[in-house]
């Protein structure tokens, strides 16, 4: 399990090593604790491997991880989604074509889900309705 954050990334101090503001905290109990609201930290980027685009400095996005012995790992494939700002509204990419296609998936996030503009292999949402989805789908998991 990872907890769910919103970041800034804004250094990257070594290799597959990026250090980030957290903006807001989704979800804790996996390393991060709501004290970390407002910090900065440093965890290993998924890796930049076929069809997994790695975070890059000045990005900002919903980010899952985790802490293993001190040390904070983002979940390996396709661990974060880039908050984007398309025709003066903000988007989160995902990278999965076609998401508005999936069975799996509420009417309103399908509806609020296009073709990225640029990105083949991938897909927008309208961040505010993919917010609400994930926020819903971490109450329903909650104990």
């Amino acid at each position: 399990m990872h907890d769910l954050v919103f970041v800034s990334v804004i250094d990257s101090p070594s290799p597959h090593v990026l250090r980030a503001k957290i903006e807001q905290i989704y979800s804790c109990g996996k390393g991060i604790t709501p004290d970390h609201l407002g910090t900065e930290f440093e965890f290993y980027s998924g890796p930049a491997t076929w069809g997994n685009v790695s975070l890059q400095i000045g990005e900002r996005a919903l980010l899952f991880v985790h802490q293993v012995s001190g040390v904070f790992n983002e979940y390996p494939w396709r661990g974060h989604m880039v908050l984007e700002e398309i025709d003066g509204e903000s988007y989160a990419r995902l990278q999965m074509p076609e998401l508005w296609l999936r069975d799996d998936l509420p009417e309103a996030v399908k509806a609020a889900a296009g073709p990225h503009p640029t990105r083949r292999n991938a897909s927008i949402v309208r961040f505010s309705v993919f917010e609400s989805y994930l926020k819903g789908l971490i109450e329903k998991s909650a104990p």
